[in-house]
């Protein structure tokens, strides 16, 4: 498949996967959402093997890595500054400590696949 076919399709996918959406949130069916969001991004990534032609360059994954990291980064520090915040004036406020234990645990959660998918990746390039 040519890679302007592929863009083509996946612009159908995507204006097909926002119509299903509106109109399972306005007629309530909130389980068809997420079903059509995970079909949609397999049948997205099985077409995008299918192209013949060079989707991306060296450059292109070294900027999405950056990007990535940055996105990381920030995220981080503000999902644990704002968790921090809240833990703090919890003193004074108790239910807050639930949200900011919440923020801090989401933190964690990211840590740790960051770290997990750095280690993965890291063995995969030694082979």
């Amino acid at each position: 498949m040519k890679k302007k076919t592929f863009e083509k399709i996946r612009i159908v996918i995507i204006v097909s996967l926002a119509i299903i959406m509106g109109i399972s949130v306005s007629q309530g069916y909130s389980v068809v959402v997420p079903i059509s969001i995970i079909v949609a991004t397999f049948l997205i990534y099985y077409l995008f093997r299918q192209v013949d032609e060079v989707t991306a360059d060296e450059r292109d994954y070294k900027v999405a890595g950056r990007g990535a990291l940055a996105t990381i980064n920030i995220v981080t520090i503000t999902l644990v500054t704002i968790g921090a915040t809240l833990m703090a004036v919890s003193v004074n406020y108790p239910e807050f400590k639930r949200i900011g234990l919440l923020f801090l645990y989401i933190v964690c959660f990211i840590m740790i696949t960051k770290i997990v998918t750095f280690q993965v990746y890291q063995k995969r390039c030694d082979k």
